[in-house]
């Protein structure tokens, strides 16, 4: 068995039913070139590959009274067919159905009994298409530094025999025998009778640290100002809503030269646009600057530790400044601050505090505070997160079949109901937003705005209309 860590133990200590603590890939796949593209080929591709992403056949085991961290074991009982499933999409079959359909899978939590992953295979797409959502929890993966399975059932060719033939065979890399309840049970008791002493350990810190940490916590040495409140930074329910686009990246290119900016300064300023434009047309726009979560990986370069070492920090996105071009310039300024204060982020203290504590302490002090209703009351840290992952320049095939798109979904949670995504390759930049339900009402407005706001700073008559927009429109008319 292997101990889980402390980061993963809040995420396991944090989640509810509708506090989600899983993310997802929606992958959109072109299948005219691959005509014997379909469930089985995809079963048997991810049997061939998952030796590449271990914890993906790691199952968890709760220590009973919840008296000292779970454990990751082997899932003895593993089988592909469990977690690989086959959906219809409901006609016409357009981008719109299936992100309808990805937001409903979406909503639900993942069974703790087994690994927490599933894979759909979405059919009857209009047009050659067919698309593939990968669901799985945040404890298996911090993308930028494991093994994910997405990662390793894209191929940048399309034969995909030669494509595993080329691969490096896995190390195997197994998480361990299932214990008895008894065996935990008695490893648990030493670690809980020093809780007192760990406790105080991580208290210690906290006060060694004094101001720095507090204010990297919440965000106040990025952003001075409070962070106001909008629509989506209430509680949070269950239900999700998905919508995606891609835009060329020459265009995001382009407006970066224009303005002497970075393509993630235009990202950011494409997605404060976004929630700037869907806010004023409600009336419910702060007069304060919105601001956003920007989430990093902290694993040292060469590292190959399984567990996440994640942290977020804070950026001001000026939705308080009327002018795109000054809102632009503005958010590279505000970059470049973050850039040079190494001490914004402090993840080691939330791995001490998910280390320290028993779960048993974690799930009682966040249940307390949820069934307080003091959350709501709580001052905001940040309206929304927007998570930038580059890709290669290439093009990419899962079993056979051409990407093209790929549209993640990061994590939602408490007082925060909106979540950018982006993914560039191939010479796009795929973007995902996903909503609570209850608070975005037209999430696919939201993504409309994105290409709004970049018509506002780039370089006049370049580019081409999104593909989200237009076939939202299509399919939306028949």
């Amino acid at each position: 068995m292997r101990r889980v860590s402390g980061t993963d133990t809040m995420f396991f200590s944090l989640e509810t039913r509708s506090w989600h603590q899983h993310v997802g890939v929606l992958m959109v796949l072109d299948t005219s070139d691959a005509p014997e593209f379909g469930y089985d080929r995809l079963v048997a591709l991810v049997e061939s590959r998952i030796g590449y992403a271990p914890k993906f056949r790691w199952k968890l085991k709760e220590v009973p009274l919840n008296l000292d961290r779970p454990v990751w074991v082997d899932d003895r009982s593993f089988d592909v067919r469990r977690h690989v499933r086959r959906v219809g999409v409901p006609s016409p079959g357009g981008d719109e159905q299936v992100a309808n359909l990805a937001g409903e899978i979406m909503s639900f939590q993942l069974d703790r009994r087994r690994p927490l992953w599933e894979a759909w295979l979405f059919e009857e797409l209009e047009g050659q298409r067919a698309a593939v959502l990968l669901k799985y929890h945040n404890a298996l993966l911090d993308g930028p530094g494991g093994a994910s399975l997405g990662s390793v059932l894209t191929d940048l060719v399309a034969d995909t025999a030669a494509a595993t033939a080329s691969l490096t065979r896995p190390t195997a890399r197994r998480a361990g025998a299932e214990p008895s309840d008894l065996t935990l049970l008695a490893q648990s008791l030493l670690p809980t009778m020093r809780t007192p002493q760990r406790v105080a350990r991580v208290t210690r810190r906290l006060l060694d640290d004094g101001w720095r940490t507090a204010t990297a916590l919440l965000g106040l040495e990025s952003n001075p100002q409070h962070v106001p409140r909008t629509v989506f930074n209430g509680p949070i329910g269950a239900r999700r809503t998905l919508a995606f686009t891609s835009i060329d990246l020459e265009r995001l290119k382009a407006t970066k030269a224009k303005h002497d900016v970075t393509v993630n300064d235009v990202i950011l300023a494409m997605c404060g646009g976004a929630i700037r434009r869907y806010l004023g047309d409600r009336n419910a726009l702060p007069e304060a600057t919105l601001v956003a979560g920007v989430p990093v990986s902290t694993r040292a370069e060469g590292e190959r530790a399984v567990d996440n070492q994640l942290a977020a920090t804070i950026v001001e996105l000026a939705t308080d400044v009327d002018d795109p071009a000054e809102r632009l310039a503005a958010i590279h300024t505000n970059m470049s601050a973050v850039a040079d204060n190494e001490d914004a982020v402090d993840a080691q203290t939330i791995q001490d505090i998910g280390a320290q504590a028993p779960p048993l302490l974690l799930n009682l002090a966040i249940r307390g505070a949820q069934s307080s209703g003091l959350v709501p009351l709580m001052p905001a840290i940040m309206n929304t997160s927007i998570t930038n992952m580059p890709g290669p320049d290439a093009p990419l095939y899962l079993a056979g079949a051409r990407l093209d798109g790929m549209y993640a979904s990061s994590l939602i949670v408490e007082g925060m109901g909106l979540a950018f995504t982006v993914f560039s390759h191939e010479g796009q930049v795929d973007f995902s937003v996903l909503a609570d339900g209850d608070q975005v009402d037209d999430v696919w407005e939201i993504v409309e705005g994105l290409e709004a706001a970049l018509a506002e700073i780039e370089p006049p008559k370049r580019g081409r209309r999104t593909k989200a927009a237009s076939t939202r429109r299509r399919a939306t008319s028949s």
